[in-house]
């Protein structure tokens, strides 16, 4: 087989190789919360910009104020850089809210750190992390199609 031919062949066989185990790595992932998330984080931005933490949501999500993760119970927040009680409280609100439109025997945690993401990533592996406040709320919307 000629040498470029086979560097093809190569080529097309490492491509279809990585397609396939980026497709396995997915699907082990739970993404069936994440436009329920995506809404969640918008309506957060949007109370830390009325707070005046940001000027814009887009100015909050640069600095890693509000992360998520999807998983087959439910949702995870971390909520970065936040102490003011009374934000905490409007933030509280929201995610109680929020978090009853999951399926029932789902739920949505959120933690409140006290130091922004930059600095907790720059936190000892070995040291607590600095949790200011936590919340856990389960669903109660309808029930998950199988």
């Amino acid at each position: 087989m000629p040498r470029l031919r086979q560097s093809r062949l190569v080529r097309r066989s490492i491509a279809i190789a990585l397609a396939l185990s980026l497709h396995a790595a997915q699907a082990g992932e739970d993404r069936s919360h994440d436009e329920l998330a995506h809404s969640v984080t918008n309506e957060l931005l949007q109370v830390f910009v009325n707070a005046g933490l940001c000027r814009t949501r887009a100015e909050c999500s640069n600095n890693s104020r509000v992360l998520f993760s999807s998983s087959s119970s439910g949702l995870h927040f971390e909520i970065y850089d936040l102490t003011e009680a009374q934000i905490i409280g409007s933030a509280f609100e929201v995610l109680g809210r929020r978090g009853r439109e999951l399926p029932v025997g789902k739920k949505l945690q959120a933690k409140f750190v006290s130091h922004s993401k930059a600095a907790d990533i720059k936190r000892s592996a070995l040291s607590r992390p600095p949790i200011h406040a936590s919340l856990e709320v389960w669903g109660s919307g309808p029930a998950a199609a199988r």
